[in-house]
């Protein structure tokens, strides 16, 4: 008996749960339901993991993943009911440790920190979750280098650096594909992208390798 008390509480949730009010779409006169544009701003965590250089079929150890912070805006474009793309631009700072591997005999570590503009080219699907949808998404992103700076410590001086521009060692322009996932609900967007480098990011002696980014984020849309 004292479970149907409960029994009111449950028709409740559900009715809300289905009749909530979902701002991305919209039905119209014939009763059709379409997708809505809509701009988004976002902020996250962004780690960038760089994979091991190759150096003439030598896998050598030269980085460390330390942090990074990411801002940006994107437009939400429906193609159809379930199906859009989503062009954007994000501005990140990320931190790299660098390793002996990466320097000559006489230095030992050092870090790189580096500023710079995302510019992704995202295809979704979208699946109707009210109050909001879920998402997965693909696509290319052009990482774009603004500015950076590297700092290497040598093995025989005490506190003793080196100052100078990272991208004498990176390359300043490289392409990402990226694969994420996502939550909107009512206002807010939650998601996690992966993006996979596609083109080497390291320009020093005849090094190669490929830089890898996790970023996990949380938006508003409008």
């Amino acid at each position: 008996m004292k479970r149907l008390y409960f029994a009111p509480l449950i028709i409740l949730a559900c009715f809300i749960t289905v009749h909530a009010e979902n701002r991305y779409y919209k039905t119209g006169p014939d009763s059709t339901v379409k997708a809505v544009s809509y701009f988004s701003i976002h902020a996250g965590y962004h780690l960038s993991v760089p994979g091991n250089v190759d150096s003439n079929g030598m896998k050598l150890i030269c980085f460390d993943p330390v942090y990074g912070l990411e801002i940006g805006g994107s437009y939400h474009m429906p193609i159809n009911r379930n199906f859009y793309f989503e062009p954007g631009i994000s501005l990140y700072y990320r931190r790299i440790q660098t390793l002996s591997d990466f320097y000559n005999r006489y230095m030992t570590d050092g870090h790189i920190g580096q500023f710079g503009a995302i510019i992704p080219a995202h295809i979704g699907w979208a699946y109707r979750a009210n109050p909001g949808f879920g998402f997965i998404r693909t696509g290319p992103e052009l990482d774009i280098g603004l500015y950076g700076k590297e700092v290497a410590r040598f093995e025989n001086g005490w506190g003793e650096k080196t100052n100078k521009n990272c991208y004498d060692s990176l390359s300043r322009v490289n392409v990402l594909w990226n694969f994420g996932i996502g939550l909107t609900n009512r206002r807010f967007v939650f998601g996690i992208d992966y993006a996979i480098g596609m083109t080497n990011f390291v320009r020093k002696y005849n090094y190669k390798a490929h830089n890898y980014i996790i970023k996990i984020y949380i938006g508003l849309s409008f």
